[in-house]
């Protein structure tokens, strides 16, 4: 499968333009950090079923180009209760309420579950995980 064919857009760490969204990302990158983030902000019935030590911060972005000034992400790939689970990190600046949003944050969805076919298409038939 072509990426870009698929209209994948990734971005890298140098094209995120302010230094908020920087640090954002770069903290994102660091495994401590990252747990604590995820322990504060998840729900208490998600976050005590996953397990921490297979915790694997995933480099890619799915930002749509014409947003990345507005917008970081992070992903995560976990165990929970034996099965892979992708948790997805969208954070945006908006002043205005915007329509767009779910259908955005449907696609960016699509192109991660995208991305993780064509990273597991040796491993054999899979089940995509689920992405929270």
């Amino acid at each position: 499968m072509n990426k870009k064919s698929k209209g994948l857009k990734k971005l890298k760490n140098s094209q995120i333009n302010t230094p908020h969204d920087k640090l954002f990302r770069k903290s994102m990158q660091i495994s401590n950090v990252a747990k604590e983030f995820l322990l504060m902000h998840l729900p208490c019935d998600i976050k005590n079923k996953i397990d921490y030590n297979t915790l694997e911060i995933l480099p890619d972005t799915f930002i749509d180009e014409t947003l990345r000034r507005s917008q970081v992400d992070a992903l995560f790939k976990v165990k929970y209760d034996g099965h892979d689970l992708l948790i997805y990190i969208l954070v945006e600046q908006q002043s205005q309420p915007d329509y767009t949003t779910p259908t955005r944050r449907l696609s960016y969805k699509s192109d991660i579950w995208a991305s993780y076919i064509e990273t597991h298409k040796n491993d054999g038939p899979q089940t995509l995980p689920p992405i929270i």
